[in-house]
């Protein structure tokens, strides 16, 4: 993570620094969306690229919503809790029937930055053989049980709250500083 930075991000800067650069930023279309292994109304579930094999201790999936104008936790608000639990409850039903994997193994999470500013979800095996299941959860990840609990708490948690986060040097240069 070379040029890392820990911040906190406010809603200030998100409105003012962040939101600006991001809706500048072409829309990205290369989700690999020839490689759907499940679709509804709401969204669909692929292979993350990073799961290369094919050993279910390594699955990685994205949930990738069909509606665009929802960029990352910041956008979402109480009204989406059903939107999220549509995508915990199939996502979690795939998973069981499709590699046989219970849901108390898989981590259901959102990065934030993402390194894609299209709401995206992750699904991966807590049993990652290449141990790296602390790298993907320090620093950006948030997971998908807490996100519906703060919405549910205050549906204008993500709007409203600071985020302290890593951001990667790649990041920051995406962005160009802030």
């Amino acid at each position: 993570m070379d040029g890392s930075k820990i911040i906190t991000d406010t809603p200030e800067i998100y409105r003012k620094y962040i939101l600006p650069k991001i809706k500048k930023m072409p829309e990205y279309d290369r989700w690999g969306k020839e490689k759907v292994l499940f679709n509804n109304k709401k969204f669909y579930l692929i292979k993350d690229k990073k799961w290369k094999d094919t050993s279910k201790n390594n699955l990685h999936l994205l949930s990738i919503l069909h509606q665009k104008n929802i960029r990352s936790i910041r956008d979402l608000r109480k009204s989406h809790i059903p939107l999220l639990k549509n995508i915990r409850n199939n996502g979690l039903k795939f998973i069981k029937k499709t590699y046989q994997i219970p849901e108390e193994e898989i981590l259901i999470y959102f990065h934030y930055y993402p390194s894609i500013w299209h709401l995206h979800v992750h699904f991966v095996n807590i049993k990652k053989e290449d141990n790296k299941i602390d790298e993907i959860i320090t620093g950006r990840a948030f997971l998908l049980e807490n996100v519906i609990n703060n919405l549910n708490y205050d549906g204008n948690y993500y709007k409203n709250v600071n985020i302290t986060l890593v951001v990667s040097g790649k990041q920051i240069k995406k962005l160009n500083g802030f």
